[in-house]
């Protein structure tokens, strides 16, 4: 984890938040070989080829997944919610959820493919 990233994240409070982003930190790495890190906008990103892939928001109540670059609404299925922007889908979440591993692996490969094609 780059050094902004890890300020950013050890900046959140509570401790669920931290581990949540640690979580999904760990399944973009796996999803996506060479995923580059990068702070836009304040916030994580993750991108391929030099274009985002995802970026994860730790707000006031909640964290963010925001998956860009998605190829086809699957993400609806795993409860994401459509942005007005094409291809963006964010999925909120607040302390006691989780995020469904295998299904945010295979959107995240979706989208990092779509970028690098």
């Amino acid at each position: 984890m780059n050094a902004e990233f890890d300020q950013y994240v050890r900046a959140a409070s509570p401790k669920w938040k931290q581990e949540f982003f640690n979580g999904v930190f760990n399944l973009v790495h796996a999803a996506i070989p060479g995923v580059e890190e990068r702070m836009m906008y304040k916030r994580p990103h993750f991108l391929k080829a030099g274009k985002p892939v995802c970026a994860v928001i730790i707000a006031k109540d909640w964290v963010n997944v925001t998956i860009l670059n998605q190829p086809d609404a699957s993400a609806t299925r795993h409860g994401f919610v459509p942005s007005s922007a094409k291809g963006v889908y964010t999925l909120k979440l607040v302390e006691g959820q989780t995020v469904n591993g295998p299904a945010l692996k295979s959107l995240l490969k979706a989208s990092a493919k779509a970028v690098t094609v």
